[in-house]
């Protein structure tokens, strides 16, 4: 009889463990990430550009997976884990230009992160992450953001900020410092106005009209190296500012 019911309350709590394990699965908690993936005007420009929901706990290649099916982005991965190395995002391959190294890299918040972006340790998204994929050669590409826009009456100056690799063989990063020579765009419906950047990453838009408008750098910065042609590629992620 004590057998019995040992054995009874053995399989009745196994039986809510596995009921448990399932509830807690079913409602892990949801959180909201930005995320893009930049590729090059050929493949895409602004391939994806919203936010993403995703369990907490996931990591940067998860939340990738999941665009991926949502918006039927072909992606090329090998490996898992600490080993996921990411080759190909909407058709736009590794090693695209003969003798320079170029590929995809992301990003978490702006910083470049060490960890391969299925890595439990170091590559874990959490709530208000900014998520970005770029495509880089990174002996030459600067990764640009919109550091600060000042609005002034009818007045927009946005500041831009860049960092490259100084050393690629050691992968030393430059640091942001303001960005000169890139072409900022503003839109408004039908109307676009652009204006370069000065020698501290500022551009200045005057006479604006009042309303909302769309601010992005043209192209992903490129040095006047091997590759300058590539000034061609793709735009920057959007920011949005409103002229009162």
């Amino acid at each position: 009889m004590i057998k019995r019911f040992k054995q009874t309350m053995t399989v009745l709590s196994l039986a809510l463990s596995i009921v448990l394990l399932f509830a807690s699965s079913a409602f892990a908690a949801a959180i909201d990430v930005s995320y893009k993936i930049l590729s090059t005007s050929d493949k895409g420009g602004i391939v994806y550009d919203n936010t993403v929901t995703v369990e907490e706990g996931s990591t940067v290649f998860a939340a990738l997976q999941q665009v991926s099916n949502d918006r039927g982005i072909p992606i090329v991965h090998s490996g898992s884990g600490a080993n996921l190395y990411v080759s190909a995002i909407n058709g736009a391959m590794e090693n695209k230009y003969p003798g320079e190294y170029s590929g995809w890299m992301y990003r978490v918040n702006n910083e470049l992160l060490s960890y391969a972006a299925d890595d439990p340790n170091g590559a874990v998204l959490h709530a208000g992450d900014d998520v970005t994929w770029y495509y880089a050669v990174p002996a030459e590409t600067y990764f640009t953001k919109i550091d600060n826009t000042t609005v002034s009456g009818s007045t927009l100056t946005v500041n831009v900020k860049a960092e490259k690799f100084d050393d690629v063989i050691n992968w030393d990063l430059s640091g942001f410092t303001g960005l000169e020579g890139a072409t900022v765009v503003a839109k408004q419906g039908g109307v676009e106005r652009t204006a370069t950047t000065n020698s501290n990453g500022d551009a200045v838009f005057t006479g604006l009209s009042s309303g909302t408008w769309q601010i992005l750098v043209k192209d992903k910065y490129f040095t006047s190296g091997a590759l300058n042609y590539a000034i061609e590629h793709t735009k920057s992620s959007v920011h949005t500012v409103i002229i009162p």
